[in-house]
């Protein structure tokens, strides 16, 4: 999930470094050690994903420390951070904005944000070109490359979305607003 972001977070880093990824956008915290080499490959070593029935500002600290348990590091070894911006859940942004902000600070470790519908657009085993996630009251957070192959993303309904870029471009959706 993180794997693409991080590669492209860490295109200038000329030593290798452990990353602790977080994403909080959706209803489902997740988490992601990996180790980025100096040539940018990046490999994950641990990932967790936490339950919806359980909130973000209560499973992300646990996660987290199950994630490092289970790799067997520490927070004192990890280089640097990454973290998801969204779109997505105001209250779980912020969460894990916050999250990552004071582990780094305490730690001085830099922080790299991502797009979190370009993540997953860019995790997915499949051909998606287009992610719709559900923004909840009729409406869909969505990303797409376009047609010159940059990264656009909005929050409209999903009906709108297919009638503004209709003929645009050949479309195959990932994502829970798909």
């Amino acid at each position: 999930y993180f794997k693409s972001r991080v590669a492209s977070a860490a295109a200038d880093v000329s030593v290798a470094m452990l990353v602790l990824g977080v994403d909080t956008s959706q209803l489902k915290a997740v988490t992601a050690l990996m180790q980025v080499s100096a040539s940018g490959q990046v490999d994950v070593l641990s990932f967790e994903e936490g339950s919806i029935s359980v909130s973000h500002s209560e499973a992300l600290l646990p996660l987290i420390d199950a994630l490092l348990r289970k790799s067997k590091k520490t927070l004192s070894e990890v280089d640097a951070f990454s973290v998801g911006v969204g779109p997505g859940s105001f209250t779980g942004l912020r969460i894990g904005l916050a999250t990552v902000k004071a582990l780094a600070q305490a730690l001085q470790k830099k922080v790299a944000v991502f797009s979190s519908l370009r993540a997953l657009a860019l995790s997915a085993d499949s051909t998606a070109n287009v992610v719709m996630e559900n923004a909840y009251q009729s409406q869909v957070f969505v990303g797409w490359l376009s047609a010159d192959g940059s990264w656009l993303e909005d929050a409209l309904s999903g009906a709108a979305w297919v009638e503004l870029h209709a003929g645009a471009l050949h479309a195959t959706v990932l994502g829970s607003g798909a």
